[in-house]
């Protein structure tokens, strides 16, 4: 098994690949925002060839951006409808955050959230008060800690 380096952004680049592949194998189009240096995007599409596009931008990106999460969700959220889906993968618990996806989904769009705790990565941070905060909000959400199997935690209900 790979063992993957103890930095929540890794976690992160690591979760967004595997979370991508396994929706570009159930043949869903799947495409890509974040905000670097600069804002980031890869439009929605299907097949190999966008699964090697997504992993280029993932290789480069750094967790080094000043927009904030929760304004990040809120701007990219402009373009997504009813009916789509969103995985927001985070270390952060703050609310800002969580808000923006909540709203989302009180418009229509899925979202499941998948939480990187920084707690079990030397940080610290109200990963508990996120959780509940998603679920309230009806956000299905993952909590990754550091050292466990990806693929396990992501299979569990």
């Amino acid at each position: 098994a790979l063992r993957l380096p103890p930095s929540t952004e890794e976690y992160c680049v690591t979760l967004a690949a595997s979370i991508a592949r396994y929706y570009l194998d159930h043949q869903r189009a799947v495409g890509f925002a974040a905000y670097g240096h600069a804002r980031e995007i890869v439009p929605p599409d299907r097949g190999q060839r966008q699964l090697t596009r997504l992993l280029e931008a993932l290789a480069v990106l750094r967790a080094e951006g000043k927009t904030p999460f929760g304004n990040v969700i809120g701007i990219e959220g402009l373009h997504l409808g009813r009916g789509d889906t969103v995985v927001v993968v985070s270390p952060s618990p703050e609310i800002e955050w969580i808000k923006s996806a909540r709203e989302l989904r009180r418009r229509g769009t899925r979202v499941i959230a998948v939480l990187v705790d920084v707690n079990t990565f030397g940080g610290h941070g109200e990963t508990n008060a996120a959780v509940v905060e998603l679920s309230e909000g009806g956000v299905p959400t993952y909590v990754i800690k550091e050292g466990e199997n990806l693929g396990e935690v992501l299979s569990r209900n």
